[in-house]
């Protein structure tokens, strides 16, 4: 148990690894200096659009490593 325990913490420490490198990558747009909502809408839609894509690589990159654990 103690193991299993240990391996999952190292994984989680990976993972923590990998979202700090990655955050580094991909910078936001700057979107304070724009006139209208609508563009300040799709300048952040675009912002979150950007990050949704990073969380979701990482997180499958998290469950590839927690399942390689797992079966370990």
């Amino acid at each position: 148990m103690k193991i299993i325990l240990l391996r999952c913490l190292m994984a989680i420490g990976a993972a923590f690894l990998v979202l700090a490198h990655g955050s580094s990558l991909a910078r936001a747009k700057d979107c304070s200096n724009l006139n209208t909502q609508t563009a300040m809408n799709l300048c952040e839609g675009d912002n979150f659009k950007q990050a949704d894509a990073e969380l979701n690589a990482v997180y499958v990159k998290l469950l590839g490593k927690i399942s390689a654990v797992k079966t370990s």
